[in-house]
Parts: structure tokens; sequence; C-alpha cells
């Protein structure tokens, strides 16, 4: 935690690559995120549908669908899509501002969005079980050990590989390294 919040030099600093990186690294990450998670899949007896859709059946969509190439999709799909960019956006500012944020090359923070999203977040919403065991009584050992760590690799993944991504993109764009 030392040093987390040492902010970079001003003059180093590109807002505009941010928003450019966030929204590209953003769409990245949606597909990432999904074929991780179909790698090893975080949903088991204690979660029967992925986290978006189950947060649409909380909120009363229960089966909304829509049509792509002649396929159902669930609507839950465009919400789980749409919270990459909520986060990869901000994300690629703070970059700029504070770059220790991108420790360990994105996979501290992916531990941490893990941690946060799916230990605190969801269980508030009390849609679907925590990894700590703070909702409807499932407690964290009565979930597999599959579950948490599908989840876990799949963020620590979507993070490692969309901060490369990042990176990589930012000095195209700038001809800059990064802010580091």
């Amino acid at each position: 935690m030392k040093g987390l919040f040492i902010q970079s030099n001003p003059q180093d600093r590109d807002y505009r690559a941010a928003l450019i990186l966030g929204i590209a690294v953003g769409f990245a990450s949606i597909f990432v995120k999904w074929g991780t998670g179909n790698l090893f899949p975080p949903f088991g007896p204690a979660t029967a549908a992925a986290p978006p859709i189950a947060i649409m059946r909380h909120w009363g969509f229960d089966g909304a669908m829509y049509h792509w190439v002649g396929k159902k999709v669930p609507w839950g799909a465009l919400l789980h899509g749409s919270m990459a960019f909520m986060i990869f956006i901000p994300y690629a500012f703070l970059a700029e501002k504070f770059p220790k944020i991108t420790l360990w090359r994105g996979v501290a923070f992916g531990i941490f969005a893990d941690i946060f999203l799916h230990g605190i977040i969801v269980p508030l919403m009390t849609t679907m079980p925590s990894i700590f065991g703070m909702d409807s009584g499932v407690n964290p050992w009565n979930l597999p050990w599959q579950s948490n760590f599908g989840e876990l690799y799949s963020h620590i993944m979507t993070y490692w590989i969309c901060e490369e991504m990042r990176r990589g993109m930012r000095f195209t764009i700038t001809g800059k390294k990064d802010v580091l």
C-alpha cells in the first residue's frame, strides 16, 4: 500500500489517450473475461446463473433476451459487457495519475476487483452468493472452491491482459512509455 497514491508527473499524463485506451481495453476485456469464464466456469450449485443474469432476474428481467444472428442472448450479457467499460475507462484514467494501480501488470487490481465486486458489491445486491458469505446465508466454505478459483482466475487474466494492451497502445498513441 505504501506509495500506491504517489502521483505521476502532470506533463507525462495523457487523458485523451486514457479515454481511447479505456474504451478499447474495455471492449477487449469483455472477450477475455468471457473466454476465461468458459475455461473455468465460476458457477456451481450455489450459483445457478452467471452474476449478470442473476442480477437481471433480481431486477425483474427474468428471461429477457435479444436476438443476434438468429440466436437468443440474455440481456445480462450486455450488462456484463457494459460493466467492463465502467471499470476500464476509470482504470485507464487512474493509471495516468496513480501509476502504481497497475502493480504486477494489472494482476493486483484484478485481485482487488474480484474481492470488491464478488465479495462486497454482489452480496450487497443480494443476488448471488459471496466469496465472503455475507448474503443469503451462504458461507464461503460452502461454495465450491472451483467457483472462487474460476472467478479469481478470470479477473486476474482479464486485468493482466488488458493492462498489457493498455501499456502497448499507450506507447503507440503517445510515443511515450508508461507514466511509471
